[in-house]
């Protein structure tokens, strides 16, 4: 393999020539975290846990939720530091493992988790942000899972993290890296308020507009009350295997969402899926030609209702409350269908489902945003932390 000019060839690959290559076990002092009967949980001291870790490169006080009742030496033995980075130890699968999140900030009378590692510094050689970001690039996460074992759960130890291969620009390159990933993810942090905003507004809307509280210009005719069956069909398809194709195109929805893809289709879309069987909760609205399978009903309407108004309507049932069954929740279409609604006159419905329609595009232009700026910061991940791309001021040519 021929060597770009100014890089070095590494166990890890290229790196440039001015960066170190360091074992994590250089770095870090690892330890396993505390294990505890249940009664102790729930009260006491902070304690991060795996889903802290789990979700998000840094973590700050504010992030820690989780309370255990410990002891002195416990709390000696398993406390936590500004720069502690913490590792997932086991998980379902080999994927979930060694995901690692970094402390920022000092978290006095704090303790970790069983489920996790400790990697406490050695040493000031890694930036404390800088680590949080670099302990999540492929090259660490594939060392990672490629050591791991696996019996009925997937783990990794402290000894296995030891070996893994750190690439390392020096401390201030590290912090400068750092600072253009934290402002993406600010960025990212911004988009989600405004996300979460914009989902809110259209529940507010919703709310509103379905329960006829606010009319919009133009409308006052009385609404009348009718039963879901009234003003729709209701309908379940086959099991999954008689319509799963390796080679198809229309996609295939369970109570859970689409499961696969089927070679023709049952139903012309658009049609209101609810599950029977299984998720009973989640109307979701299919808007082309599709499968459905025999857990879940596939709803059409009649002259006196509008499907897209019907699905916004069903979204605000509390669809368990009708659950059926102790175990597997279960909807029958004679509960379903039996369901009382207040509809108003069917140009109403379409102008309200409109509304509501130019809210979901909204929110979906928003997440499609969101969704750029997420694929940027992993490209921007990929060059930073391996040198291809350095930032000015640093390099062969700084």
């Amino acid at each position: 393999m021929e060597l770009t000019p100014g890089f070095k060839m590494t166990e890890i690959g290229p790196v440039p020539e001015d960066w170190d290559v360091k074992a994590l076990g250089e770095l870090y002092a690892f330890r396993n975290g505390l294990n505890k009967e249940k009664a102790y949980f729930g009260y006491g001291t902070p304690i991060v846990n795996y889903m802290d870790v789990f979700g998000k490169p840094h973590l700050c006080r504010a992030d820690i939720r989780g309370r255990v009742s410990v002891n002195r030496q416990e709390h000696e033995s398993f406390g936590v530091r500004s720069g502690d980075v913490f590792f997932t130890r086991t998980s379902e699968t080999r994927e979930e493992i060694g995901t690692a999140s970094v402390m920022l900030g000092e978290v006095p009378n704090t303790v970790f988790s069983g489920f996790l590692l400790r990697g406490r510094p050695t040493s000031r050689r890694v930036d404390f942000t800088f680590s949080g970001y670099a302990l999540r690039a492929p090259v660490i996460r594939a060392q990672i899972v490629s050591t791991s074992s696996y019996t009925t759960r997937a783990l990794t130890t402290g000894r296995h993290l030891e070996a893994v291969q750190l690439s390392l620009p020096p401390l201030q390159e590290q912090q400068a890296i750092a600072e253009v990933l934290g402002d993406v993810d600010a960025l990212l942090d911004a988009q989600d308020r405004q996300i979460a905003k914009a989902r809110d507004v259209k529940h507010a809307t919703m709310q509103a507009l379905l329960s006829g509280s606010t009319r919009l210009p133009g409308f006052s005719e009385p609404w009348t009350e009718a039963t879901l069956g009234d003003v729709s069909n209701f309908a379940y398809g086959k099991s999954q295997v008689t319509v799963a194709h390796n080679f198809g195109h229309i996609p295939v929805f369970a109570s859970s969402g689409q499961i696969g893809l089927a070679s023709s289709h049952s139903h012309q879309g658009p049609v209101v899926i609810i599950g029977r069987k299984g998720t009973i909760d989640r109307p979701q609205y299919v808007e082309d030609k599709c499968w459905v399978t025999d857990t879940a009903y596939a709803i059409t309407t009649n002259a006196m209702s509008d499907l897209k108004f019907l699905f916004y309507r069903l979204c605000l049932i509390p669809w368990m409350s009708y659950n059926e069954s102790s175990g597997l929740p279960s909807l029958s279409a004679n509960t379903a269908q039996g369901i009382g609604l207040i509809m108003p006159a069917l140009a109403e419905q379409e102008a309200i489902a409109a509304v509501l329609s130019d809210l979901d595009a909204e929110i979906d232009a928003l997440v499609a945003v969101r969704d750029k700026t997420a694929a940027l910061k992993t490209g921007l991940m990929q060059q930073l932390l391996t040198g291809r791309t350095r930032l000015p001021g640093f390099g062969p040519t700084a």
